[in-house]
């Protein structure tokens, strides 16, 4: 198999976002904040904040501090962590 590239491109770009988030997440794990589980975004809110569904429950929260850096939209997948309980929850990497 002879790699062009496009696939090396993209095998160094998918390394990088995977490093990128487990380093992100060993980091909030220092500070005491879980990744609990995947979000759907079902929303974004006029002030930035986004409402969100856990796949397996279908139980919709909503008001979530968006700290992707990135601009969501309903559809997206991102994680969503938690200081001790869902009431202070915010999203973080978003999954592509």
């Amino acid at each position: 198999m002879i790699l062009n590239d496009i696939d090396i491109i993209k095998a160094i770009e998918y390394y990088v976002e995977r490093t990128t988030r487990r380093i992100f997440r060993e980091e909030f794990k220092k500070l005491g904040v879980l990744c609990t589980n995947s979000a759907i975004v079902e929303s974004v809110n006029a002030d930035g904040t986004v409402n969100v569904t856990l796949p397996m429950e279908e139980e919709v929260i909503q008001k979530l501090k968006n700290k992707t850096n990135q601009t969501l939209s309903a559809g997206d997948e991102v994680y969503l962590y938690s200081i001790r309980s869902l009431s202070n929850a915010f999203v973080g990497v978003a999954k592509k």
